[in-house]
């Protein structure tokens, strides 16, 4: 089977395990809010980025601003009631199965074995490393995984010292915007200053 193919069969496939996950679980009309998804809220409500916890705090650097943002513009589109958590729910499962998709074509693209890279596309689907993460899209870990694995395929192969102003700028642009979704290393900071 053709590596593109197979892609589309492992989204597929991640896809359905996922969604299936959440409907199994029950997790589908759980509107128990995170302080992401407040925050995304307050930004669909039109008082921008603001009010993290239960009460009003007014604004905040307490998330980053890009998911929380493109989670306002589903919320403000589909609302925050039930059919707002439906979309959400099936985006994060989406986003978590083009991951899985991405995983065989980046295996190819450095060059491993194709057995390697199929073997590490099935392997892809059933690695759930965080179900809520994955399946309610609470959180940015999603989006920001499949943007590290595209940015990592993509300028593995040329180096730094090759680019010209105006490509250096575009990759550090990208990885600036990447460091405002990602929250993961803030977090890991914080934990060891206050370990």
């Amino acid at each position: 089977m053709p590596l593109k193919r197979f892609c589309v069969w492992v989204f597929l496939l991640a896809f359905v395990v996922r969604f299936g996950i959440v409907l199994a679980t029950g997790q589908l009309g759980d509107l128990s809010r995170s302080e992401m998804e407040r925050v995304a809220l307050s930004f669909a409500a039109g008082r921008g980025l603001a009010d993290p916890y239960y009460d009003a705090t007014g604004p905040t650097a307490h998330v980053g601003p890009v998911y929380p943002i493109l989670l306002g513009l589903v919320f403000a589109a589909a609302g925050s009631g039930l059919v707002g958590e439906v979309v959400k729910q099936l985006l994060a499962c989406g986003v978590s199965a083009l991951r899985c998709a991405l995983v065989p074509w980046a295996a190819d693209r450095f060059g491993f074995d194709e057995a390697v890279s199929r073997v590490a596309g099935i392997l892809s689907v059933f690695w759930i490393t965080a179900l809520d993460t994955e399946t309610k899209g609470d959180w940015e870990a999603g989006v920001a995984a499949v943007l590290l694995l595209l940015a990592t395929v993509a300028w593995s192969r040329r180096p730094l010292a090759g680019l010209n102003d105006l490509q250096a700028g575009k990759r550090g642009l990208f990885w600036g915007v990447l460091y405002l979704l990602n929250q993961i290393g803030r977090a890991s900071c914080r934990e060891r200053v206050y370990a």
